[in-house]
């Protein structure tokens, strides 16, 4: 598979696709009781009620504000659904330096941006930000750098220890899967068989009808999700396994040998190989699709994968799509 190989670190998920009277609620961290406190000078902070396209700013009573776990503050509640603890979150976000207040990046002027709740790779505050809220609810984030960067992405002007604030509004919400859900599909006869393990750290077991390959491309869906259709343009979240047709026991790729046990990438816009590009766009969120893939269509005459695909390989894939936005 030819892509950005998009490592889904903090610093990618809520920056860039995020990156996942006021009534308030505070976290410091939790001291030995299991209350919650809030510093004053994050209590302080003020939010202006900018909704729509324009993001917020803010005031800091203290400069440079600074915390050392993380705090969150509800400026505005939801009146819509509920967000559940393992939900992915459709947001309007913006992010801003702590040390003055400036806007760094934001997702107010976009389509919006992802947020996906008690993932692996996004920082454990975002998580309790939400826990209890619903649907439309406004809330003010407080992190240290260190949780959102490395020492060589870190954004200008900041150090390690100095704090980033996000203004997070909840615009839709919507179930996160670890694998495809929905309605199976028996598969045509002359296919290669597949079986997913529950275990999405395992690759899929690959098995081919006959040692002769199939001379065209093929896209067979497996299982139909029920969520929206995957449109060019918008970036997928996505398990898979990848396999030869003359070596299908062996993989020589697959989702679950990376620290997130999935992958994400734009899809439609020439950074995957042309089958997946292709057969990926239309496919409705939560289905699972088999790809037999001709060398036109994969990595062409000059093959790839560090030297375990041909130039004349006939390529397998099973792939579920988790998310697309």
């Amino acid at each position: 598979m030819r892509s950005r190989r998009l490592r889904l670190l903090a610093l990618v998920v809520l920056p860039a696709v995020l990156l996942t009277g006021c009534a308030d609620s505070a976290n410091e961290g939790s001291n030995a009781s299991g209350t919650m406190s809030v510093s004053s000078d994050f209590a302080g902070i003020t939010v202006d009620p900018a909704s729509g396209t324009s993001a917020p700013t803010l005031e800091l009573p203290t400069k440079p504000f600074r915390t050392q776990d993380g705090q969150f503050r509800v400026i505005t509640p939801g009146t819509g659904a509920d967000i559940p603890a393992d939900a992915s979150l459709t947001v309007a976000h913006a992010m801003y330096a702590g040390t003055d207040g400036r806007q760094l990046a934001t997702s107010f002027t976009e389509h919006g941006s992802t947020l996906a709740l008690g993932d692996e790779s996004t920082p454990e505050m975002f998580t309790k930000a939400f826990e209890g809220q619903k649907t439309g609810v406004r809330v003010l984030v407080g992190v240290p750098a260190h949780q959102m960067y490395n020492q060589a992405s870190l954004p200008p002007g900041l150090t390690m220890d100095d704090a980033l604030l996000f203004v997070i509004d909840v615009r839709d919400v919507r179930k996160r899967l670890n694998q495809a859900e929905g309605t199976a599909v028996p598969p045509k006869a002359g296919l290669p068989t597949v079986e997913v393990p529950q275990d999405t750290s395992q690759p899929a077991k690959i098995t081919v009808p006959s040692p002769t390959p199939l001379k065209e491309t093929v896209a067979q869906p497996l299982i139909v999700g029920a969520g929206a259709k995957v449109t060019k343009g918008q970036t997928v979240r996505f398990t898979y396994t990848g396999a030869t047709w003359r070596d299908p026991a062996t993989p020589f790729d697959y989702s679950g040998k990376y620290p997130n046990r999935y992958m994400e990438s734009p899809i439609g816009v020439g950074q995957l190989i042309k089958a997946w590009d292709e057969h990926i766009v239309g496919q409705p969120v939560g289905s699972r699709l088999l790809l037999v893939v001709q060398p036109a269509d994969g990595y062409g005459s000059a093959g790839g994968g560090n030297g375990q695909i041909k130039g004349d390989d006939v390529l397998i894939f099973v792939l579920d799509i988790l998310d697309a936005y």
